[in-house]
């Protein structure tokens, strides 16, 4: 979105609530909707480095790289999102 409307993007993160939106960083409007995680599913670990999780125009993020576990409270599996911040990318590894 970033990329394509030339403006920057947060992604806001709630632990708290296991939910995620996307907002537009110069006028606080949020695109989309505000998605929840499945039941069982939560956020245990967000990285400072991560917050804001702000997209700028040119791809990348605001900031430095950083991670995000996600863990599943049933089987207790857990997952590493990594995203770089010169590219914007994420890799998601086993935790």
């Amino acid at each position: 979105m970033a990329l394509k409307n030339r403006k920057e993007f947060q992604a806001v993160i709630d632990k708290n609530h296991n939910t995620l939106y996307i907002c537009e960083v110069a006028t606080k409007k949020i695109w989309g909707k505000e998605e929840r995680l499945p039941p069982g599913i939560t956020i245990s670990e967000i990285s400072q480095s991560l917050v804001p999780l702000i997209f700028r125009p040119d791809g990348g993020l605001a900031g430095v790289s950083g991670s995000i576990v996600v863990q599943d409270q049933q089987g207790e599996q857990k997952k590493k999102i990594t995203i770089y911040s010169i590219t914007g990318r994420i890799k998601i590894t086993d935790f």
